[in-house]
């Protein structure tokens, strides 16, 4: 797992800027992102980070991922008026559908490397639409639950 420790250690400076009003890296980000989800309902905007988070970490590690998003978004959040620890817990879901490449977490490598048991076009053939499955019914079930939970 040192690969994805390094990968970590190494981001956690990058998140910590990226949070640090002084850097002024924040606000820049809020600046971009507003004309794009600014107008949005909360539910779509929820839903947009949502989908977001689940396709970029399919091509990037899922925990760099996570971190960076959750990093941006939370105050991002909390500017929309939305409770941000509903946002990072919506995000922390996300970022563990990370199968779809091997590159996504290390049990999606782990996955890929077993050619013994299961290849390549038959973890895209069945996990597609499993993917699809999980982020429609996090996306139905999650955002409402986490409105009354949070």
């Amino acid at each position: 797992q040192w690969p994805t420790i390094m990968l970590c250690a190494t981001t956690l400076p990058i998140t910590g800027a990226l949070t640090d009003e002084s850097t002024g890296i924040q606000e820049a980000i809020n600046i971009i992102l507003e004309p794009i989800f600014g107008n949005l309902p909360v539910g779509v905007f929820i839903a947009a980070v949502f989908i977001v988070a689940a396709i970029l970490t399919n091509f990037a590690n899922n925990v760099t991922v996570g971190i960076i998003l959750i990093s941006i978004f939370y105050s991002f959040a909390i500017d929309l008026g939305l409770n941000p620890a509903a946002m990072v817990v919506l995000i922390s879901i996300a970022v563990h559908f990370a199968y779809l490449t091997p590159v996504a977490a290390p049990p999606a490598a782990l996955l890929y490397s077993n050619t013994e048991w299961v290849n390549s076009k038959d973890i895209l053939k069945y996990g597609l639409p499993v993917f699809v499955v999980c982020v429609v019914v996090v996306m139905l079930v999650g955002i409402p639950l986490s409105s009354i939970v949070f």
